[in-house]
């Protein structure tokens, strides 16, 4: 039986110099996106050896992104003042939602208002006034 990790970035892995300005140089670069390539290719046959597991892996990870959201910009609709965390979502108040999902995918949304407390962008709504907002 062969290593799941036989050929993963554990193998190998170059020290990476950089330069006066911090940054790789070409060839390294080069280098570094093959590991990446790699990484993904073994994380993927991870996952899918043993689904289950990544997938709870994963609801923690959303959980967890969720909490920090509620944190960052509250934990209750900004309209109506609705409690229940089940239905409360994230809204754009400039009405840039679809393009913002497509550009960055629902989690990469999550991490984009994550970075940095922007209340003229983002808000908390409960789903009813999320539909009436529209």
């Amino acid at each position: 039986m062969t290593s799941i990790l036989s050929d993963s970035i554990y193998d190998e892995r170059p020290a990476f110099s950089r330069n006066h300005q911090g940054e790789l140089s070409t060839w390294q670069y080069v280098d570094y996106l093959g590991i990446l390539e790699k990484k993904k290719m073994v994380m993927k046959r991870l996952r899918d050896r043993n689904p289950e597991k990544y997938k709870e892996i994963a609801r923690k990870s959303r959980l967890k992104k969720r909490k920090a959201l509620f944190n960052l910009y509250g934990d209750r609709c900004a309209i109506c003042g609705f409690l229940d965390k089940r239905a409360l979502t994230l809204d754009h108040i400039q009405k840039n939602g679809k393009d913002e999902r497509q550009k960055y995918g629902e989690q990469g949304v999550y991490k984009k208002a994550l970075q940095k407390y922007r209340p003229d962008l983002y808000r908390i709504l409960c789903m009813n006034c999320q539909f009436i907002y529209r």
